[in-house]
């Protein structure tokens, strides 16, 4: 395989050029920070966080999947109440 054909295999084993830092991903323990952001922003909420330790991908997904919920209350139910829970349950 030439260089070219390395490049297109594994690019992400090759070092950015173009001076940007990758900034770490959040998760669960980010939950806080965006629901202080969301309570600044106008958002009634009743929260219960329960953090348990979770592998990053995990932790950044159910941050993803709470940060779109808020986005989708304050889109198109700007004032209602939201109620979040975060927990890990393991089922058989």
């Amino acid at each position: 395989m030439d260089a070219a054909g390395a490049d297109q295999v594994a690019p992400s084993q090759h070092p950015r050029d173009d001076g940007a830092e990758r900034a770490p991903q959040p998760g669960l323990r980010d939950l806080e920070v965006l629901r202080r952001a969301a309570q600044a922003a106008g958002a009634s909420l009743q929260w219960e966080l329960h953090l348990p330790e979770v592998p990053a991908a995990l932790g950044l997904s159910a941050y993803r999947t709470v940060q779109q919920g808020l986005a989708n209350a304050a889109r198109h139910a700007p004032g209602a109440p939201v109620r979040g829970l975060t927990r890990n349950e393991v089922s058989a």
